[in-house]
């Protein structure tokens, strides 16, 4: 409507942005039309598609353990992870934090020692993180799980220190 306004010179603006608002509004009022003449068929079409989705929605299952998500089945790291859970066990609500480290070249190695300074040097960088919420500070100490030492009598312990 305003490119013949333009054309005589009343109007001014781009005409690449008004054809493709035309073309948008001409696709809208389109299907709006067809929405309307069908009224029915897309409210049915519309409460099947969301049955449909609640239907499925109960039959979901999440999965809560980020290395599961993240760790490729019957790979290297999947096999490091079962060793470390045999050795120190798994407990619910425990899950191994993984630092991944991937060469910066394709055919350079991650088992240099440059490249395992460096991933000494992220994980000790991981360790000092502090974050703020709600004015509270927490460290990686706060969340992470602690394995717990043996506790001994007072009458063990002191056999120990008699010794030396």
């Amino acid at each position: 409507m305003t490119i013949p306004y333009q054309n005589l010179g009343k109007a001014r603006g781009s005409r690449v942005a008004l054809w493709i608002r035309s073309v948008i509004q001409s696709a809208f009022f389109s299907w709006g039309t067809f929405i309307q003449r069908h009224a029915a068929k897309i409210l049915v079409l519309g409460i099947l598609i969301l049955a449909f989705s609640c239907y499925n929605l109960k039959n979901i299952v999440l999965e809560t353990r980020l290395d599961k998500l993240w760790v490729e089945e019957g790979g290297r790291l999947e096999e490091e992870r079962d060793y470390v859970q045999e050795i120190h066990g798994s407990e619910v609500g425990a899950t191994p934090l993984v630092i991944l480290q991937t060469p910066t070249a394709n055919a350079s190695s991650v088992l240099t020692a440059e490249a395992l300074l460096l991933h000494l040097k992220i994980a000790l960088l991981a360790t000092e993180v502090e974050v703020e919420i709600f004015k509270n500070t927490w460290t990686l100490r706060d969340i992470c799980h602690k394995a717990a030492f043996p506790t001994f009598d007072e009458r063990i312990s002191g056999t120990f220190s008699d010794v030396s």
